[in-house]
């Protein structure tokens, strides 16, 4: 039974029950007990309906409550991929545990030029080592988005070589000459980067971060995050095959 003002209610069945009873002591009228009875019943009644949905109002909290403090297990990291400014060819990797536990996370790096798999090996990127992170612990790692070019046929190896000794304006300078006279009105080449995260901790629970995308501009020689998917969340396994069984 839901009452708008259940205050109100129990003032005004009171009120009634009272105004009853004065009107049967001082005038004797007959039948206001057996009323008064009834409206006593009724309330008995409703009362006994508000405590049962209060009841069970309470046993629902209770299971929410107990299903978040179990959630609370599971681990949670914030991760990112970006270039600093000085050091433009330099990808940096940093990730955060958020959780209240201590994790270990192993990533997976897959990079895509024009559409093709790049083979690397980069230690700590292809999911075979871990990180393993405190609670509020934040680890940042890198490596030379050069060693990822030097597999394509984007530059020869001795351009890479000249490359590396370039920085900062002249680094990007340099660059955007070399892509405009290669490609000329052509589109320029894609150099794509998914990364794959995988948490566990010492509960056996697990978190699975599927495919956060991103793309190499190569005219501002930065990483854009890209925000759309091809594939819904709940499509990815719990667990990618590459990741390593914990001993």
């Amino acid at each position: 039974m839901n009452i708008p003002n259940k205050k109100i209610s129990i003032y005004l069945f009171t009120f009634v029950i009272i105004a009853l009873l004065e009107l049967e002591i001082l005038y004797g009228i007959k039948y206001f007990s057996e009323i008064t009875l009834s409206i006593t019943a009724i309330v008995i009644f409703w009362y006994t309906l508000e405590t049962m949905g209060i009841r069970k109002s309470e046993e629902q909290i209770a299971r929410i409550n107990n299903e978040l403090l179990s959630n609370k297990k599971n681990p949670t990291v914030h991760f990112n991929v970006f270039n600093k400014q000085e050091a433009q060819f330099d990808t940096r990797f940093n990730i955060l545990n958020r959780s209240e536990y201590p994790v270990s996370v192993t990533v997976k790096f897959n990079f895509k030029y024009n559409g093709i798999d790049i083979e690397h090996n980069l230690n700590g990127y292809n999911g075979k080592s871990y990180w393993n992170l405190q609670n509020n612990e934040m680890k940042e790692g890198h490596f030379g988005l050069l060693q990822i070019i030097s597999k394509t046929d984007l530059f020869s190896k001795n351009k890479i070589d000249d490359l590396k000794g370039l920085n900062g304006s002249e680094l990007s300078k340099q660059m955007f000459n070399d892509m405009t006279m290669k490609f000329n009105f052509d589109p320029w080449p894609r150099l794509l980067l998914d990364v794959e995260v995988f948490c566990e901790n010492e509960f056996k629970c697990n978190t699975y971060y599927p495919n956060a995308h991103f793309e190499f501009d190569f005219k501002r020689l930065i990483w854009i995050p890209t925000i759309t998917s091809d594939v819904p969340y709940w499509d990815f396994e719990k667990k990618p095959d590459w990741s390593k069984e914990q001993v």
